[in-house]
C-alpha cells in the first residue's frame, strides 16, 4: 500500500506523537484492529479519524502498563478474558444485525499507573479520569446512576481497612468498574459495569442484595421496572449456587435515566440444553414467539460450539455462559442476551461457528467481511492451533430487529520487536 492510499489507523500512526514507549505500543496494539474493523463495518472516514483519536487521547493512557517480559512490570490484572496471558485489559467487538450496519465496540478496564498500590489500592482514580476526557470530546453523557451505583456497589480507596487485606488478598484480580465503548457513526456510547463481590467479601455482606438493592434505589425507578427486578433477583437466588459471583455485575448506558438501559449480569457453568434455555429464560419466566425464536437460533449456536473438542483433544465438561436481562424505564420487560465463553476454544471452531451462523441467517455480506476482518487482522495466526482472536460469542433477539450477534476479538499479539522494547 502506499502513501497515497493509507487508511486513517496507518496516517495516525506516522503523525501523532506518543508520550511514551507505552502509549506507542498500546497504540500499535489497537489501532491496526480498530481501524479495519471500522473499515469493514462501513464507518466512514471522517468517523474513523475521530474514534481513533478519541481512542488516542481517552483510552491509551487508561490501559495501564503496557506488559514486560512475564508481566514483571504489571500491578493491577483484568477480568477481561486474555488479560492473564498479557493480552491487555481490553479487547474490541463487533455486532452485527439483520439489514443493520454493523457497529465497532470496545471493552476496557481503565487502570492507573498506581493501581494496585499504596496510593490507589482499589484502582478508583483511572476510571473517573477517563470519563472527564470522554466527557470533553462526547456530548450527553450523564453520570447520575453511574454516580449512584458507585457508591453503593463498589470497594472505594478511602474504604480500606486492614482487616480487608487478608479478604481480598484471596482475589486473583480486583476488578470493579469496567467501561464499553459504542463506535457509532459520529458518536460515542459509553457503558459502564460494576462489579459487587469485593465490596460484599470485605464487608461480609450478600452481592446479590448489594446489587438489587443499589438499582431499585436508583433515580428515576419506577413500579414497574422494580417489580421486574424482583422477578430476576428471585430468580437469581434460586439459582445461587450454581453461579459464579465474580462474574456478577450491574451495566448501564451514562445516559439521563429516562434513556438509559440497565443489564443485570450472571454467569454458570452450563452442560445441556435444557440449562442454557432455563438461563436464558429467568427459569422459563421469559415467554412468547419472540423469545422462542431467538432461542431456535442460540441453539443452533450451541450446537456449532458445545461439541467441538478443546485444544489438545480435550472433551468439554462445560461451557461458561454469562447472560444479561436488560430493562429500561421505556421497557421494563427483561430482553436476554446470552454469552459464550469461548477464549479457550481453537479459533478455527469459532470462526466456523460464526460464518456457518451468518450464512445460515442468509447474512452473506457479514460473512464476507467477518472472514476479511480476521484474514486482515491476524495474518500469522493459524486458527486450526491458535485460541488466541476469539474471546466471546453474545446473541440476543428482538420481535422487531431480529439476531443481534457480537463477536468479541482480542488484540493481536504484538511483534517480537515490539515487545522488546520493554525486556
Amino acid at each position: 500500500m502506499t502513501k497515497s492510499n493509507q487508511e486513517p489507523w496507518q496516517v495516525l500512526g506516522q503523525f501523532l506523537q506518543f508520550p511514551d514507549a507505552e502509549h506507542e505500543l498500546w497504540w500499535h496494539r489497537i489501532a491496526p484492529i480498530i481501524g479495519r474493523a471500522l473499515i469493514r463495518t462501513g464507518c466512514s472516514v471522517e468517523s474513523q479519524f475521530r474514534h481513533l483519536l478519541l481512542i488516542q487521547c481517552t483510552v491509551l493512557p487508561f490501559l495501564g502498563h503496557y506488559p514486560a517480559e512475564k508481566g514483571r512490570n504489571i500491578t493491577w490484572r483484568s477480568c477481561i478474558a486474555g488479560d492473564e496471558g498479557g493480552g491487555g485489559p481490553m479487547d474490541v467487538s463487533v455486532n452485527y444485525q439483520q439489514n443493520c450496519k454493523s457497529t465497532v465496540r470496545m471493552n476496557l478496564e481503565p487502570i492507573g499507573s498506581h493501581a494496585g498500590m499504596h496510593d490507589d489500592p482499589m484502582n478508583q482514580v483511572a476510571p473517573r479520569e477517563m470519563l472527564s476526557r470522554l466527557a470533553k470530546f462526547q456530548s450527553g453523557i450523564d453520570l447520575t446512576w453511574y454516580d449512584q451505583l458507585e457508591n453503593d456497589m463498589i470497594l472505594k480507596n478511602q474504604d480500606m481497612l486492614p482487616l480487608y487485606k487478608d479478604v481480598l488478598s484471596q482475589f486473583d484480580n480486583k476488578t470493579q468498574t469496567l467501561f464499553g465503548l459504542d463506535l457509532g457513526e459520529g458518536s460515542v456510547t459509553v457503558k459502564a459495569y460494576f462489579f459487587p463481590l469485593l465490596r460484599a467479601s470485605a464487608t461480609r455482606a450478600d452481592w446479590i442484595s448489594i446489587m438489587f438493592e443499589s438499582m431499585r434505589n436508583l433515580s428515576g425507578m419506577e413500579e414497574g421496572i422494580i417489580c421486574e427486578l424482583g422477578i430476576i433477583e428471585e430468580y437469581t437466588r434460586s439459582i445461587s449456587h450454581k453461579l459464579l459471583p465474580e462474574h456478577s455485575e450491574v451495566g448501564f448506558d451514562c445516559k439521563s435515566p429516562a434513556q438509559s438501559r440497565i443489564k443485570i449480569y450472571a454467569a454458570m457453568k452450563v452442560s445441556s440444553l435444557q440449562d442454557l434455555y432455563d438461563f436464558h429464560t429467568l427459569g422459563g419466566h421469559l415467554k412468547g414467539p419472540s423469545i422462542e425464536q431467538g432461542f431456535e437460533i442460540l441453539s443452533k449456536l450451541w450446537h456449532m460450539v458445545y461439541p467441538k473438542l478443546l485444544p489438545h483433544g480435550k472433551s468439554r465438561e462445560f461451557l461458561q455462559v454469562h447472560c444479561n436481562w436488560e430493562l429500561s424505564l421505556k421497557n421494563p420487560t427483561p430482553v436476554p442476551k446470552t454469552y459464550f465463553l469461548v477464549a479457550d476454544e481453537l479459533d478455527t471452531h469459532i470462526s466456523s461457528a460464526v460464518i456457518s451462523l451468518f450464512r445460515d441467517l442468509g447474512w452473506h455480506q457479514h460473512a464476507e467481511n467477518h472472514e476479511a476482518l480476521e484474514r486482515e487482522s491476524y495474518p500469522t495466526y493459524d486458527p486450526k492451533t491458535s485460541t488466541g482472536i476469539y474471546t466471546w460469542l453474545a446473541f440476543a433477539y428482538s420481535e422487531s430487529s431480529g439476531p443481534y450477534i457480537t463477536v468479541y476479538l482480542k488484540p493481536p499479539a504484538p511483534t517480537p520487536a515490539g515487545d522488546n522494547m520493554l525486556l
